[in-house]
């Protein structure tokens, strides 16, 4: 097989890079190749249909794109790796169609200057997983369901097209579907009947990237909005949600219409800018990979998320509002302006985590965004950015085959809190403005980070490329310390978390008590020390970035440590709360406070706290603590005091914010015979908690424990949960996983590596119940076959599978042994692609801490 490759690399010795890549392209859509499409070829619209059929493994699909192109100097690479294609270019059959990689090279006798039109037909692949569309059987009722999601380039694996984000192009779609099906996608719809069949027909959208474009379709029940489109200006159709009837029950729509219709008409007065789309669809998606995606006039979520078979708590109505307003404002960041290329992620998904949370800050203030903000955005964020596995938030990239490892805590988590800080550096009035400006200039067009920027800096008349330079090009973040002495007053330093010497421009609000009385002080952080007048009088203790504002981290001194650890519990002011938890955490985390003791102040925490977000946040950090950074026999009696306090709070009164978090805790955590046992009691209807009606989804919560400790009936409990709901199948096989012998956990490894098996979104849950806690040593031989099985995964699964993948394998242990593997697997690997080595290295610091933690316990010594 090495001939056919020698040859082509003679016949295109003297080609440039550009004529290779358009006449021998590579796999995946190449950056230059892109640059040169985008050139060559303008004005795309596609044409396309669809035979949906109930029960397919494959759809049968006709394309008809039409073009205009530059110059007919280098043949046409068209993007498609479906099942089957037959091809004509303006009127003349190309077949065989010359494929290389997903590509078909399309020969320059067949273009013209100016109009083309290339008509296709094809076959794509459909399955309940890892295809671009997505099918799901209901067991309720044996109904089937299909649903697309392409992004970031799966396009042409459903449709021949010129998959990249900067050629932007105008979509009709027709759809054929069994006559009791609905269809909905991202043009307004009508219908007609053929035949016994239902002929939907869709109007042709706005210029959209390829990534966008959707359909799905299947018996959905549709709920109309009653107040039809009076929520937002450009709102020209009352919106509908598309639900299963099984879940219809499950679905407030009253909420979710209010939400999507106020958060829609509060971003149009942000951005000063009419809704674009006219129409805006929700579609609850059976068994969606992803929180929620932004499809332009049709956005699709994962039906779990918005749909709750239980009262949810508080914590999942934030979840849901930020989802929520997270998606709508994409319809303005990333469809109205859409990025140039993937490296530029961020600008779509950091600006619509930044805007969601003004969004819930404006409309839901009891909430208390920007406490939320910096307790669920950053912590992540702050994470990655201390390790080699990081990267800048503006990310290169060469190819869109690694497209998926841009996504991730950089674009998702510090990207919005970069532009937090930006936003307080520039007024918020002026940053609107550049946000403005922005949507304006390149308002149905691509569009880069500096396109941003020059529009910001416009609005304040300041130059923001010496800002740009450090926090959009480069990695890493600072660290910041202070410094108190006796006699010498305060200073604040900071040191870069990857570079020795490099200084970051923050401006910090540093809150400092002394006698009693609280005072706060602005400063310019841009070297690497500053001092800051106390009228020398050294304060009792200091809070650096009290106000959450600049993306650092924060290690206390040795007082001021010392002072939170006996004072954060009666804290008044949340925030201020939140960030001095997150200081004493990273405290622990850099070896400065001792495990043993901040258990402790957790402990206090997760017993008196009933702030939801507060709560789940001390818990948290308390569960690390026992699981990974103590020894067992060290957390043991702190593990039992842990789980008798949940099980108090399933009863107290003051308790009912936090109630059902409690009992979810407990299951993850219960191993002593008191809390297992009260799990039966609660899962046989022998105790009721107050409140609290369980869902199919934590009934097999509390079954899981009783599986991990092989109690005496847990299988049977399993058996008869199953027949009891014919939709459980998803729980139960999550549920199974954490059942304790080398049988077990060998078959779910191999199901999870199966191309046909389990759907991702089933494996996913189940990684938890694989990992339980107190089962390492069954784990640990599946250790090395999950690195090697990471190119896999990357190559198979969707796009924030396989840095979750790879958290969860290195995350389940705290050993030496494990870190041996790690580190010796790591070594030998001389071709790992760079973008799974930096994925690796994320949980790899992680475990590298967790055993420097560990080990330095058992000596008594701190690191």
């Amino acid at each position: 097989m090495r001939a056919p490759v020698l040859v082509v690399c003679v016949l295109f010795a003297g080609c440039s890079m550009t004529d290779r890549l358009q006449n021998n392209p590579e796999p995946g859509i190449d950056r230059e190749l892109a640059r040169v499409r985008a050139a060559r070829f303008t004005d795309v619209h596609y044409a396309l249909h669809f035979d949906l059929l109930k029960g397919m493994d494959q759809v049968a699909g006709t394309s008809r794109m039409e073009f205009k192109a530059a110059d007919t100097d280098a043949p046409l690479v068209l993007d498609f790796a479906g099942e089957a294609l037959s091809l004509k270019v303006n009127g003349a059959p190309l077949e065989p169609a010359p494929m290389v990689a997903n590509h078909v090279v399309i020969p320059t006798a067949l273009l013209r200057v100016g109009d083309n039109v290339l008509e296709a037909s094809f076959r794509s692949p459909v399955a309940p997983t890892g295809t671009p569309l997505t099918s799901y059987r209901d067991p309720s009722d044996d109904a089937d369901y299909l649903y697309t999601l392409v992004v970031p380039a799966d396009a042409h694996v459903l449709f021949p097209c010129l998959d990249q984000p900067d050629i932007k192009a105008r979509f009709t779609l027709s759809l054929t579907t069994p006559r009791d099906w609905i269809a909905v996608a991202n043009g307004e719809e009508s219908r007609v009947e053929e035949g016994g069949r239902s002929r939907w027909s869709f109007k042709t959208t706005p210029a959209l990237p390829t990534y966008l474009f959707a359909f799905a379709a299947g018996p959905f029940e549709v709920v109309t909005d009653p107040k039809g489109s009076d929520w937002a200006r450009g709102l020209r159709d009352p919106m509908r949600i598309y639900v299963r009837p099984s879940k219809r029950a499950d679905t407030n729509a009253e909420d979710l219409f209010r939400m999507h219709g106020e958060s829609l008409a509060w971003q149009e007065d942000y951005f000063d800018y009419e809704y674009p789309f006219h129409k805006l669809d929700i579609v609850l998606c059976p068994g969606f990979p992803y929180g929620g995606m932004e499809h332009a006039g049709a956005i699709f979520y994962r039906e779990s998320a918005l749909a709750f078979d239980h009262e949810p708590t508080e914590l999942e109505r934030l979840r849901r509002s930020t989802l929520i307003y997270h998606e709508v404002s994409h319809q303005w960041f990333g469809n109205l302006v859409t990025m140039e290329w993937f490296d530029d992620l961020w600008l779509k998904e950091g600006f619509a985590t930044f805007v969601g949370y003004r969004t819930l800050d404006a409309l839901e203030p009891e909430m208390n965004a920007w406490t939320r903000f910096h307790q669920r955005v950053k912590p992540t964020a702050v994470r990655i950015d201390q390790t080699e596995g990081t990267t800048p938030i503006f990310q290169e990239l060469g190819n869109l085959a690694d497209a998926k490892s841009a996504y991730g805590p950089i674009v998702y988590n510090k990207a919005p809190a970069v532009l937090r800080q930006l936003e307080h550096h520039l007024g918020a009035s002026g940053f609107r403005d550049g946000v403005r400006q922005f949507l304006k200039r390149h308002e149905f067009a691509n569009a880069t980070w500096r396109d941003l920027l020059r529009s910001l800096g416009d609005a304040v008349s300041e130059d923001l490329g010496p800002w740009s330079e450090r926090w959009i090009l480069d990695r890493g973040m600072p660290r910041v310390r202070a410094s108190l002495k006796e006699g010498e007053g305060l200073a604040i330093s900071q040191s870069d978390t990857l570079e020795k010497g490099r200084v970051w421009p923050i401006k910090l609000q540093v809150l400092m008590g002394r006698g009693g009385r609280r005072e706060s002080v602005a400063i310019s952080l841009d070297s690497e020390r500053t001092s800051i007048d106390t009228d020398s009088r050294t304060p009792d203790w200091v809070l650096p970035n009290a106000d959450g504002v600049a993306f650092t981290q924060v290690v206390l001194d040795a007082k001021s440590l010392d002072h939170w650890l006996r004072h954060l519990p009666t804290e008044e002011d949340p925030l201020v709360r939140a960030m001095a938890f997150t200081a004493i955490w990273d405290s622990v985390r850099e070896g400065i406070c001792e495990p043993s003791r901040f258990a402790r102040l957790a402990l206090d925490l997760v017993e008196r706290e009933r702030d939801p977000q507060t709560w789940s946040s001390a818990l948290g950090a308390l569960t690390t603590t026992l699981v990974r950074y103590m020894r067992p026999a060290d957390a043991k009696d702190l593990m039992r005091r842990t789980t008798g306090i949940l099980g108090r709070l399933l009863s107290d009164p003051t308790a009912a914010p936090i109630r059902l978090q409690a009992l979810r805790a407990m299951a993850r955590l219960a191993a002593d015979e008191d809390a297992l046992r009260r799990i039966e009691r609660i899962l046989d209807a022998e105790e009721t908690i107050p409140g609290i009606k369980l869902g199919v989804q934590d009934r097999f919560r509390l079954l899981t424990p009783l599986l991990a400790t092989h109690r005496p009936r847990a299988t049977d409990r399993l058996r008869s949960m199953e027949a009891s709901d014919a939709d459980v199948a998803r729980w139960a096989f999550q549920a199974r996983a954490a059942v304790p012998t080398e049988v077990n956990k060998k078959i779910y490894f191999e199901s999870f590596l199966t191309p046909d098996g389990p759907p991702e979104q089933w494996v996913s849950g189940a990684l938890g119940a694989f990992h339980w806690p107190g089962q390492s040593h069954l784990t640990l031989p599946f250790l090395e076959p999950a690195l090697d099985a990471a190119p896999w995964v990357k190559e198979n699964r969707k796009i924030f599978f396989m840095p979750a993948w790879l958290e969860s394998f290195l995350g389940a242990h705290a050993d030496p042994e494990a870190l041996a593997v790690v580190e010796t697997w790591l070594r030998r690997q001389r071709d790992l692609p760079k973008d799974i080595r930096r994925k690796l290295l994320v949980p790899l610091h992680e475990l590298r801490r967790a055993v420097r933690i560990r080990v330095s316990g058992d000596d008594g010594q701190q690191p």
